[in-house]
């Protein structure tokens, strides 16, 4: 039970938490298109972003 697109949204985000894990400090090539696609596609304001790294 629960609500699927929240499921596969925190998938996602897990996937994406273990490729910056992996990535050992190229934090910048993971994150600032993430970061880019919030600001445009969701309208998430980017200085969420700036909260927790270095977009």
């Amino acid at each position: 039970a629960g609500n699927a697109a929240i499921s596969a949204h925190g998938a996602t985000v897990l996937k994406k938490l273990g490729e910056l894990l992996r990535a050992k400090g190229n934090h910048a090539a993971i994150l600032k298109p993430l970061a880019k696609s919030h600001a445009t596609e969701h309208k998430i304001p980017i200085n969420n972003f700036k909260l927790i790294s270095e977009v």
